[in-house]
């Protein structure tokens, strides 16, 4: 396979943190070739108050390579929090350009340009607290500039510890049950949220493996949505990773996260 990074991704970290690598364990295929992508891996904490003053003894997170999976480690302590969700950070890994940067060299594109873009992944999630290891999608009307009201946030919701579904349960299929909140409703429960709709995926599944299309996801949330013109929005981003809540341990391995594109024809 070829490589797209360096060295092996690594982060430790509290408050902040960013780090730019590779893992073995999350490959990409493009056009019949496979490849280890460049990845950001990130800490991200918006819903803490007094960030700044947090004692870093009560905030930890490692992102890294080790023991044959991609770790995700977090221990969180004394985090008060400001809005009504319990979740007020993660730690995550970024396929793409994030809205909120930074930016790597793999450009996703429009929705438009892909038949289908798989995920195949295979994971263990042990916690305890509350927390929940997700993908996060950000589906925009524009290339650049941060997420507005008429775009779309996508989550597809692997494994999860003490947190209730959020949205309004609509749809049922093999592998998830399908949650929406529409704007009026994201505004309302989610006063710090900046984009439009959402969409939630919850995996069915006990086996801790799955495989799916985020391309059907997207064009199915639209429908729901009536996004009449969404091939021609962008995916910005794939964000994968753990969300987590003060009071909270976990131990996330990351066994294989597969992605691959087919281009639209």
């Amino acid at each position: 396979m070829k490589f797209f990074g360096i060295n092996p991704i690594k982060l430790e970290g509290s408050k902040f943190g960013i780090s730019l690598g590779y893992s073995k364990h999350v490959s990409l295929t493009l056009e019949g070739k496979n490849y280890f992508p460049i990845l950001v891996a990130q800490i991200v904490n918006w819903n803490i108050k007094d960030l700044l003053q947090l004692e870093e003894r009560n905030l930890s997170i490692k992102i890294m390579d080790k023991n044959n999976a991609l770790n995700f480690s977090i221990l969180t302590k004394k985090t008060p929090h400001l809005a009504r969700i319990p979740v007020c950070g993660c730690g995550i890994i970024k396929l793409g350009n994030s809205p909120w940067g930074p930016y790597t060299n793999f450009e996703i594109g429009k929705v438009k340009n892909w038949r289908s873009i798989l995920v195949d992944v295979a994971w263990d999630f042990k916690a305890s607290g509350v927390a929940d290891l997700v993908f996060d999608l950000w589906i925009t009307k524009n290339k650049t500039g941060l997420p507005k009201i008429t775009d779309m946030e996508l989550m597809v919701w692997l494994d999860y510890k003490n947190l209730y579904p959020f949205g309004e349960k609509k749809e049922e299929s093999e592998k998830f049950s399908v949650h929406y909140s529409p704007l009026k409703k994201v505004k309302k429960f989610l006063p710090i949220q900046k984009c439009g709709t959402v969409s939630y995926f919850y995996t069915k599944s006990s086996l801790k493996k799955i495989s799916f299309d985020l391309i059907k996801l997207i064009l199915n949330s639209a429908k729901y949505f009536k996004i009449k013109n969404i091939k021609n929005y962008w995916i910005r981003t794939i964000d994968f990773g753990v969300e987590y809540a003060r009071n909270t341990k976990v131990e996330a391995k990351i066994y294989k996260l597969k992605y691959k594109f087919s281009s639209a024809p």
